[in-house]
């Protein structure tokens, strides 16, 4: 015969538990000093703890631009019109191997330039990622512990993966793994480089792959070409969680004496 001992179960189902996450009365939550970590890139874009993405047409140069971003980052220094917090950077390229970054950022940034980062602007070149498998999300996460990073640009992002990009619960799984367990653990944006889709129309709808891509990033960068003006381009902000939409962002691109290269940046209509 089973004797039901009451007073030991009534001791298991009372017993206290602690309870996850972080508890406020309402207004506790409105009295609470929360400290606003700024945006890395304009005050309010590349927020600590956030996945972004910088995405474009073919040809619109998404990569140089966001090596540009990577410096004026890393150096403190205006990107256009707007203003930079200064982080360390780590750039991954899976896309490229040296060869190309090396004659960019020899024609961008003089030798005394690149010497003032120091180690505040690294490079990683065919990690090999499948961030939708553990051992990868674990390196990534070493990477930006090791190297302080603040902003990591993945380039790109199709080959950051091995998963269904046109199925959302595939791409909203592993991406909120990359921001909880990289971006929100370290307290650094992870910053996606992708490609529009081979027909594009309306903006809204034009980077390949699911609408849970789109969901789960903080900011959207698209990258159009000018075809009107040879050379130039516009930097459009589509998506911003933390503040309003700003004006777009017009770029050119001149070679200069000694294999040199400039890009000039101006705010557009």
């Amino acid at each position: 015969m089973h004797i039901v001992n009451e007073n030991a179960e009534n001791a298991i189902e009372n017993k206290s538990e602690p309870m996850p996450g972080r508890h406020y009365t309402a207004l506790e939550l409105v009295n609470a000093n929360f400290p606003d970590p700024g945006g890395y890139l304009g005050g309010n874009h590349f927020n600590p703890g956030t996945l972004a993405m910088i995405a474009g047409m073919p040809g619109a140069g998404k990569s140089m631009i966001a090596m540009v971003m990577g410096e004026r980052i890393a150096s403190d220094t205006f990107f256009g019109p707007l203003a930079t917090k200064r982080g360390n950077v780590l750039f991954v390229s899976e896309e490229m191997d040296e060869r190309i970054p090396k004659k960019r950022l020899g024609r961008l940034f003089s030798k005394d330039q690149l010497m003032s980062l120091e180690d505040s602007y690294r490079f990683v070149f065919k990690p090999g990622f499948d961030l939708n498998e553990a051992p990868s999300r674990k390196a990534l996460h070493t990477m930006v512990k090791e190297y302080g990073s603040k902003v990591v640009f993945l380039d790109c992002f199709t080959d950051c993966h091995r998963a269904d990009e046109n199925s959302n619960q595939e791409m909203a799984k592993w991406m909120g793994l990359v921001r909880d367990r990289t971006a929100i653990e370290l307290g650094c944006c992870v910053v996606f480089i992708h490609h529009f889709r081979k027909h594009f129309g309306n903006e809204k709808d034009d980077i390949r792959g699911a609408q849970a891509i789109r969901a789960a990033l903080s900011d959207l960068i698209y990258l159009t070409v000018d075809n009107d003006v040879p050379n130039t381009g516009l930097i459009k902000f589509d998506k911003v969680r933390d503040g309003a939409i700003r004006p777009p962002i017009r770029y050119g691109i001149e070679d200069g004496e000694d294999d040199s290269m400039f890009i000039n940046f101006t705010e557009a209509a």
